[in-house]
């Protein structure tokens, strides 16, 4: 229980920190950092796959109900927790049930930060080509999804260093 307890207070603080302060820091329109993704990234590796892919459904239902976009982030976070169990085998050198928490400390620097590259690449991708959903734009489409995934990197690696979630 004392686990569920905290990751419930963990979305409500990543959910509140996307939504009141994140969002008001658009770079043109064109950049945006979408940290409420860190929730998933840092769930356990060995949550069954049903639960993993409710979690992320019903995180990118809350977040597209305060936000008002249509769906299109509970797509991109049921694809998520749908590639999450692939990505982290292909990033830990032994079974990805054998880690405990997904932290820095717990995969190492480089395999963290490459996972949650890969999970934010992936969920920027599914975004912006669902909000563009035209073939035609898929260079600009690209260009977002780098720009964007890069300055949610940087907000994410921030909010780990700042947590202390490097530690855990």
């Amino acid at each position: 229980m004392r686990g569920a307890m905290s990751h419930i207070i963990r979305f409500l603080a990543v959910m509140v920190l996307q939504l009141f302060i994140v969002d008001q820091m658009q770079l043109s329109g064109f950049l945006r950092a979408w940290v409420y993704v860190l929730f998933i990234i840092m769930l356990p590796p060995n949550l069954s796959r049903f639960w993993l892919l409710m979690i992320a459904f019903m995180t990118g239902l809350v977040y597209d109900f305060f936000s008002g976009a249509h769906g299109i982030h509970t797509a991109a976070m049921t694809l998520l927790g749908f590639v999450r169990p692939f990505v982290l085998r292909l990033f830990t050198g032994k079974g990805f049930n054998e880690i405990e928490t997904l932290s820095l400390r717990a995969m190492g620097v480089g395999k963290f930060t490459t996972y949650a590259a890969v999970v934010v690449l992936i969920h920027h991708f599914t975004v912006f080509f669902l909000e563009s959903f035209k073939l035609t734009d898929f260079h600009f489409v690209l260009l977002r999804t780098i720009g964007s995934s890069i300055f949610t990197l940087i907000s994410l690696t921030l909010i780990v260093l700042i947590t202390g979630r490097v530690s855990k």
